[in-house]
């Protein structure tokens, strides 16, 4: 399988320029066949067949310059709607409800509707048909976190990319403000765990006018929630690298994170 989705968002915010706190010491580096069994083993229950009717979830995207207070870029709210099964296939039909912001005010609300095939007697990290590739602001509201999921899965296997520092760690965190003024949904005590899984990757790149290749390192993390509607498990996706814009050149962070969700029946 090659996946390509998160490469797309996140080469755009990218600089050419190093990060710095990366210069001297990128870590061990990891092999994309580690890099798959250990992110595979976070992820946990792999059926996705669990995926239930009214599976719900909300979740933001938010960018940080310069190290400024994290700005909401768009906001989603995914519901599965219906369950369609036979003899080989399930559809899940999804509509997603949008908002974009610009200038720190609503811009555009908008709704779609979209299908995600499983095959019964696949693999779960090969079972969706179709795929969504990130290039763009529609792909990235079209797609669920669990195809995010997967791109990142194999972004340590593009030829071009080489990937450090592979750390996994258990966590447990107060859920978000919206979980929580929801009674907490279904969360005991209104905090969720998992497991937290972060890794630098390193991607090759030419400046402007340039055949030079250079060298760029940036930190990707996202956590994994097991207890969590199976397409929304992996509930904060963040990017660190640095960014250039009219010849300037600061931090940037992206996250996209699921701020709140409801259990299907």
């Amino acid at each position: 399988m090659k996946f390509v989705c998160f490469l797309g968002v996140f080469l755009v915010l990218s600089s050419c320029n190093q990060n710095k706190k990366l210069e001297e010491d990128l870590g061990v580096k990891v092999s994309s066949e580690q890099f798959e069994k250990t992110v595979i083993e976070a992820w946990g229950d792999d059926n996705i067949l669990t995926i239930k009717k009214d599976d719900y979830a909300y979740i933001e995207k938010s960018i940080s310059l310069n190290y400024g207070p994290m700005q909401k870029s768009f906001g989603k709210a995914m519901t599965v709607t219906n369950i369609e099964t036979d003899a080989d296939i399930v559809k899940h039909h999804l509509v997603i409800q949008s908002e974009e912001i610009q200038n720190g005010t609503q811009s555009k609300l908008s709704t779609r509707e979209r299908v995600l095939s499983v095959k019964k007697a696949t693999a779960a990290s090969q079972a969706l048909s179709p795929t969504v590739k990130l290039e763009n602001l529609e792909d990235e509201i079209q797609a669920t976190p669990f195809e995010n999921f997967l791109d990142t899965l194999g972004l340590c296997s593009v030829q071009t990319i080489e990937c450090y520092n592979l750390k996994v760690e258990n966590f447990e965190e107060a859920v978000p403000t919206e979980v929580e003024g929801n009674n907490c949904r279904f969360f005991e005590g209104c905090k969720w765990k998992g497991k937290k899984v972060s890794f630098v990757v390193r991607i090759p790149y030419k400046e402007d006018g340039s055949d030079e290749v250079k060298k760029q390192n940036n930190i990707i993390s996202f956590k994994i929630v097991h207890n969590m509607p199976y397409l929304f498990k992996m509930v904060e996706y963040c990017f660190e690298g640095l960014s250039e814009y009219q010849n300037q050149k600061f931090p940037v962070k992206v996250c996209t994170q699921v701020k709140d969700t409801i259990k299907g029946q």
